[in-house]
């Protein structure tokens, strides 16, 4: 087998002889994978490394939301499945076939026969293994840091552009069509003239300073709106010498924008609070007017007084038209809900994303399970972060250390169905027949006002939120919206 692969450049066997190449071929097991072919997967035990030798494969990493993130490609000569083969521990990602693609496998058992026999071909290939991985740490460690932000770019200390590396389209300060090396050598406020007064202290500050700055800019873009941009500036150094600045931005204008949603909802949820408690004092006081207004209407010697008895009933007519206003006042189905599609999973993750390094959810991890192709949902999403907020909040209120939220498909009834579930001390029975009424709370400071808000915005999303809690095994809510189709 080894012949056949002589014309290949495998660095893991960089400085083997034919003969221990040969060696190793000789133990190895070949196998042919078709496009889409799961070679290991991520979790699983691990026996053996693989070298490509035909093809290409893609390295996936799960992410926070189950879905298979793609890191890097390999090409053929390259290996993968090594780790478990140093630490012994389950696989830390998928590597899966694009195309037909030809591997061969090299089982651990019989990889430690060949270097009990062979020390020196153990030797070499632990080197080599330790030199392709610290390569790919180095990329990783690279594309982590490029990850963090829509675009990298290093300017020279005239402010002349020497790299810029485009991560993402998030931030299309440029043209995306622009290939990059028609940018290089421009004057960075050439292509950014409308940023200028906003970086260029900032820039020359770091290049003459020599400390990193963070600050934020927001400008109004044609067609787009407010944007808002988290940037980096720190000094670019060869040796000591300061030769320019790298500035690394990020488009944060999605996390302002459902920063001020929450705001809003928090705003609404306050308003209406208020009005409830200035609707319910107002019942009181009208109930005590309308009584007294119907014995004075009934006693004999008022009703010798038509004058006064017609005032009676001015009266009452009149309460009851405030006790009416003062209805509505504690009506919250009345708020309005702009319904556009929305993709419930985004929303989830982003929400998550915002509010996890907040202090009330410093004990709270925080679990997603978010199904691939739900149908997206009529919703007003500021009021759907309301919800889910306030189950978060409650959640954590109680003690909860753990959340889970799933989302899935009910085919069959045309609904798309959001759960969260807690690991809390549970409702008694007692407490969750009323835990949808207004102004039932179980918190010293609360309103009870929070979830009995959720039923009328799930209400007014023609949809349903119900519980099922047990004490001291956690409290899990339904919400079920209409699939959108």
């Amino acid at each position: 087998m080894s012949s056949t692969f002589s014309a290949l450049h495998i660095p893991l066997f960089d400085g083997l002889t034919p003969e221990g190449r040969a060696a190793l071929f000789s133990v190895s097991e070949q196998r042919t994978c078709r496009d889409g072919d799961a070679i290991i997967s991520e979790g699983e035990e691990g026996d053996a490394l693989f070298i490509l030798v035909s093809g290409v494969v893609q390295v996936e990493k799960a992410t926070l939301d189950r879905r298979q993130e793609a890191l890097v490609s390999l090409r053929e000569g390259e290996c993968f499945g090594e780790l478990t083969l140093v630490d012994r521990q389950p696989r830390s990602a998928t590597v899966r076939a694009l195309g037909h693609t030809g591997v061969c496998a090299f089982h651990r058992d019989a990889l430690d026969r060949v270097f009990a026999q062979n020390p020196e071909i153990h030797y070499i290939v632990l080197g080599n293994l330790v030199k392709i991985m610290a390569g790919r740490l180095r990329r990783v460690d690279e594309n982590l840091i490029q990850s963090i932000y829509d675009s990298v770019i290093v300017v020279d200390r005239n402010l002349r552009i020497t790299e810029w590396n485009r991560v993402s389209s998030r931030w299309s300060i440029v043209a995306q069509d622009v290939p990059t090396e028609q940018l290089i050598g421009r004057d960075l406020f050439d292509l950014l003239p409308h940023l200028q007064e906003r970086f260029r202290e900032r820039i020359e500050e770091v290049m003459t300073l020599g400390e990193p700055v963070r600050f934020q800019v927001e400008y109004e873009e044609e067609g787009s709106g407010r944007v808002y941009i988290d940037t980096v500036v720190a000094p670019y150094k060869r040796g000591d010498q300061i030769v320019g600045a790298v500035i690394a931005n990020r488009d944060v204008t999605d996390v302002k924008s459902l920063e001020h949603q929450l705001i809003q909802s928090e705003k609404l949820a306050m308003a209406g609070q208020m009005a409830a408690d200035i609707g319910h004092e107002l019942n009181n006081y009208l109930s005590i007017i309308s009584g007294h207004a119907e014995i004075l209407g009934a006693n004999p010697d008022i009703q010798a007084l038509p004058r006064v008895v017609k005032s009676a009933e001015v009266i009452n007519e009149q309460v009851l038209k405030i006790e009416r206003f003062t209805a509505s006042l504690m009506d919250f189905s009345a708020q309005t809900t702009q319904k556009q599609p929305a993709d419930l999973g985004d929303l989830i993750v982003k929400l998550v994303n915002f509010i996890h390094p907040q202090h009330r959810y410093r004990n709270v991890k925080f679990v997603l399970c978010l199904k691939d192709q739900i149908p997206y949902v009529e919703i007003d999403g500021g009021q759907v972060q309301q919800i889910l907020l306030n189950l978060y909040a409650n959640a954590a209120d109680a003690g909860a250390d753990r959340v889970t939220t799933m989302t899935a498909l009910r085919k069959a009834e045309g609904k798309v169905v959001v759960t969260v579930a807690d690991n809390g001390p549970g409702m008694s029975p007692g407490v969750l027949a009323k835990v949808f009424e207004t102004g039932f709370t179980t918190k010293r400071t609360g309103h009870g006002f929070g979830l009995s808000i959720c039923k009328r915005i799930m209400d007014n999303h023609s949809g349903g939120i119900a519980v099922q809690s047990e004490a001291e095994k956690g409290t899990t809510f339904t919400l079920t919206f209409p699939a959108r189709h």
